[in-house]
């Protein structure tokens, strides 16, 4: 996922307590969720490139295989193949929350 800061403008302040309160209480079942597209606000797509790959850990490598074969098994799915999924998140959850992600949670399975 690649964010996609158009809908509102980042501000650092916000990102900082938006990470704080996931580091402190987790994440909250039902009260998050983005609108993800495959083109940017310029229509633009990105691939997942072998260099995107390098950085996953084996858990994360994993999950994209099963993804990409629930992926290709649906022929109104495979337009997402190899794809990074552009995240129009208004409130910066994707910014607050990939780092801690990768830092504390790249090995975890779910």
């Amino acid at each position: 996922m690649m964010p996609l800061p158009v809908v509102r403008p980042y501000l650092k302040n916000d990102v900082s307590q938006l990470a704080t309160h996931f580091m402190s209480d987790g994440y909250m079942e039902g009260n998050g969720f983005f609108y993800v597209a495959l083109e940017d606000n310029h229509g633009h797509t990105n691939d997942v490139t072998p260099s995107v790959v390098a950085k996953w850990s084996s858990e994360w490598k994993e999950g994209n295989e099963e993804f990409e074969k629930k992926l290709l098994a649906d022929d109104d799915l495979k337009i997402f193949s190899n794809k990074m999924f552009m995240v129009w998140d208004g409130n910066h959850r994707l910014q607050a929350w990939m780092p801690i992600i990768e830092q504390f949670h790249t090995h975890d399975i779910n």
